[in-house]
């Protein structure tokens, strides 16, 4: 394997995942109790990370070791591949979790995922859990969360993000609606889960490069520095998820499988190009979770 795929391999592994699992069944924390978690998630977008991949495995080790590399076909590759990682990054997540029943048909949630915060909460409209006779239970949530790009310093990958002046931040907003069927009364063993995820990001984004150069017929103009740009762009992203929930009592493990669909837009690089992006995005996870009163 080259150094530069190993390289690729170890940044989608450091990656922080969008936030897009959900391993809650339909429904909702009982009034005044409280539960919490772990999970750890992978996010797989078939689009992004061809890109992340191409761009990073030709320009990595030219770009960290040149004091002034010229912005050519190779150097515009990876700064696809930086917008790619923003849009949404392959790449892994481990959060905690808590959540506690506000009232009847209604609790909060709050996740900590790889350093992004998560807030959300839930409204359950099919079932009850007063009444253990109820097997099917629905809800409908919103969920909010934001984070900030950076690329990780393993192997320097930091100091391209800061060669290239790239800079991002993120918004995602999900609006996910869970039906599931207990097993045994009020999930006393756990519960079947399906839903379907209707979800918006918005992402502000730039370069300011200070050590890229233009180029004209391959050769540098005398170090002069491309301009800084900066953009604002939305996209919708839907799919489903199924997921089982298996234990008893306190203690239960979770697994989960969604996949989405997005249509990312176009991007603006540094030389006038652009950049369309759209796929598929797979998301599985797995968890445990404790009923902690």
């Amino acid at each position: 394997m080259a150094p530069s795929h190993s390289i690729v391999i170890l940044c989608l592994v450091a990656a922080c995942a969008a936030p897009r699992a959900v391993t809650e069944t339909g429904q909702v924390t009982p009034h005044q109790q409280l539960r919490g978690g772990v999970t750890y998630s992978f996010n797989g977008a078939s689009a992004t990370a061809g890109e992340l991949f191409d761009g990073f495995s030709a320009a990595v080790d030219a770009v960290v070791e040149d004091e002034a590399p010229t912005y050519d076909d190779t150097a515009r590759g990876l700064s696809e591949g930086l917008i790619a990682f923003a849009v949404d990054p392959s790449g892994s997540s481990g959060d905690i979790w808590m959540r506690y029943g506000l009232r009847d048909r209604m609790d909060l949630g709050y996740r900590f995922a790889s350093g992004t915060h998560i807030f959300d909460s839930r409204f359950q409209f099919l079932g009850s859990a007063k009444d253990p006779t109820k097997l099917w239970s629905g809800s409908i949530g919103i969920q909010y969360s934001s984070q900030s790009f950076e690329m990780p310093s393993l192997l320097g990958l930091d100091k391209l993000q800061s060669a290239f002046g790239f800079e991002a931040k993120r918004q995602d907003i999900l609006l996910p609606v869970i039906i599931s069927r207990s097993f045994g009364a009020k999930e006393k063993y756990g519960a079947f889960t399906m839903g379907l995820v209707l979800g918006r990001v918005g992402l502000d984004y730039g370069f300011k490069p200070i050590k890229l150069v233009e180029e004209v017929s391959g050769n540098a103009v005398g170090g002069t520095p491309l301009e800084a740009i900066h953009d604002e762009q939305s996209y919708l992203t839907y799919g489903g998820f199924g997921s089982v929930k298996a234990g008893y009592k306190r203690i239960y493990l979770l697994a989960s499988l969604g996949v989405y669909y997005q249509d990312y837009g176009t991007y603006q690089l540094l030389d006038d190009h652009e950049i369309s992006l759209s796929g598929f995005t797979i998301v599985p996870s797995l968890g445990a979770e404790f009923r902690l009163r």
